[in-house]
């Protein structure tokens, strides 16, 4: 490694060393991240794979429950078995090492300067102005894991920019790079199958990779492909391979009109902030509304992508009269053509498919690369551009602000119930008869007592066979019956309907409070009997035991 390609070794302690840390403490501070996607899956999904409760516990996370659960593993874990605040610390400093490979990315898309401290420099400024951003920080230390996708998706960047900058781009040294970059991306598919929108991005930089023939594009996107295939397999194929063999539907319960499993509707179960594949190709008014509506909110709420909008489309005018863009001066050309076709390919399936804000969580770090490349792209004076970039990284900056309702304080544990009021044992049945997020509980309780949830966000009809499943477990269930819900007056009637339905009945009397502190949930476990016409019927259990 040449003098000027070598990392000064203080930049190094930083990003790899302080920085993490940092994230870690700011995870401390920020407080535990008690959302609602961590009380109804990621702390359930984690305990469910490692005690083998498929099938025991028929949906009790709804459609979540059916989710990857491996990256779910570390999160029950260190909130299971480490004192406070030590869980969110060492989460907090796994995200953190998104600095490093951010800082990489930029070192390796910068060109030389003469200095090479003043290389470095240039990108920590990036790297800063790419981290400071609100959706990236309220994430540091909670479960909902875009930014451990991002590290996948930063390092297979990393090597498709060192790719180009490698020198024969169709070569097998080239290629096995290619190769390890669609490996990342597929394994952060295979992870979170959200990411698949990073795979369409980096489809869409292969196949217009600046500065090379029709031929070297073709092979690196054979080999990235193969990568993408090889990663998902290693990190979502098993679980794959257990939801085709024990519901029907690799993917269950999504894109259900394609496999067609029998347990639920024939649907692609996106709920409408998703942008539903039923019309997504079909140029249906409301689903483009949608989308001009989620780019509209993107815009006002985030000043950083309506930048790289406006540049973006004054690039293409500046290449359209010039013929070329080569007025880039910091950031290498063909690095930077990559990273926007890699961004604009990502963020168009982003809006077609989900159009919610932390999936693309990794564009989000990446923008303020674009936005100096861009700029630069388009205007060719230099002391302009500077002051140009000095308001952009004050306004980027001023905007950011750590305020969320999601985080609570790390004493007493939020995870933690009471039960020393129920005599519940390892025979009992309970039913969670409301939508709220109440399986985080279930490791409270005995390892013998079952949960099942007729109701939530798989839209569970009577005739469904994995609705028909749960109610005749609970009519021919021997031991004990419990009612598990929140404590909300507004849906009182709701949740009696669906009493009446199952063709139970509270015993109220005797209700116990499982959440009295001052955490978000107030839960209540009621004891329940079956009523005297409720009839039986053969027992069953879904394919997923």
């Amino acid at each position: 490694m040449s003098q000027s390609e070598r990392v000064p070794l203080w930049v190094r302690w930083v990003v790899w060393l302080i920085a993490p840390l940092a994230l870690g403490l700011l995870a401390v501070e920020l407080g535990f991240a008690f959302s609602w996607d961590a009380r109804n899956y990621h702390y359930y999904n984690g305990f469910a794979l490692l005690e083998g409760r498929m099938g025991h516990d028929i949906a009790p996370a709804a459609r979540q429950t059916f989710h990857n659960p491996v990256l779910d593993v570390p999160f029950y874990l260190v909130y299971q078995h480490l004192a406070r605040p030590w869980p969110g610390f060492l989460l907090g400093s796994l995200h953190g090492l998104n600095i490093p490979l951010l800082f990489l990315l930029a070192w390796t898309v910068i060109r030389h300067p003469t200095a090479t401290t003043a290389r470095a420099l240039t990108a920590l400024a990036v790297v800063v102005a790419g981290v400071l951003h609100t959706s990236f920080l309220v994430e540091v230390g909670g479960a909902a894991q875009d930014n451990v996708v991002s590290l996948f998706v930063l390092a297979a960047l990393v090597i498709l920019a060192r790719s180009l900058r490698a020198g024969n781009l169709a070569d097998r040294a080239a290629l096995a790079r290619i190769l390890a970059a669609g490996c990342l991306l597929g394994a952060a598919t295979g992870l979170k199958p959200t990411a698949a929108i990073f795979c369409v991005g980096a489809v869409l930089a292969v196949g217009m990779l600046p500065g090379s023939s029709w031929g070297t594009r073709g092979r690196w996107l054979v080999a990235l492909a193969l990568g993408g295939v090889i990663g998902a397999a290693a990190t979502g194929g098993f679980w794959a391979v257990r939801m085709a063999r024990l519901t029907g539907n690799p993917l269950f319960p999504y894109l259900n009109q394609l496999f067609r499993s029998d347990l639920v509707a024939p649907k692609s179960f996106e709920y409408r902030g998703f942008l539903t594949t039923d019309t997504i190709f079909w140029g249906d008014p409301d689903v483009i509304n949608e989308e001009l509506w989620a780019l509209r909110t993107l815009c006002i709420d985030d000043f950083r992508y309506l930048t790289v909008f406006v540049l973006l489309l004054a690039a293409l005018a500046v290449r359209f009269v010039r013929g070329r863009l080569d007025w880039s001066t910091v950031v290498d050309h063909r690095a930077g053509v990559l990273l926007a076709w890699f961004f604009i390919g990502s963020f168009t399936a982003w809006l077609k498919i989900f159009a919610i804000h932390r999936y693309m969580l990794a564009l989000g770090l990446i923008v303020p690369i674009l936005i100096v490349f861009l700029f630069e792209s388009v205007v060719p004076f230099r002391r302009v551009r500077a002051l140009t970039f000095a308001l952009i990284g004050v306004v980027l900056i001023a905007g950011v602000t750590l305020e969320t309702p999601k985080r609570v304080p790390w004493d007493p544990d939020p995870f933690r119930v009471d039960l020393a009021g129920s005599d519940i044992g390892d025979d009992a049945l309970v039913v969670m008869i409301d939508w709220a997020p109440t399986s985080y509980v279930i490791p409270e309780f005995p390892a013998g007592a079952r949960f099942v949830r007729p109701v939530g966000n798989l839209y569970l009809r009577p005739h469904d066979r994995l609705y028909e499943i749960i109610t005749s477990t609970i009519r021919n269930h021997r031991g004990p019956l419990y009612t598990l819900h929140a404590r909300e007056s507004r849906t009182e009637e709701q949740r009696q309907r669906r009493l009446d339905q199952l063709g139970l009945v509270q015993r109220r009397d005797s209700c116990i409070p499982l959440r009295n502190q001052r955490i978000i949930d107030r839960l209540v476990l009621c004891p329940a009997t079956r009523r005297p016409d409720a009839r039986s019927a053969p027992t069953g259990r879904p394919r997923t035991g």
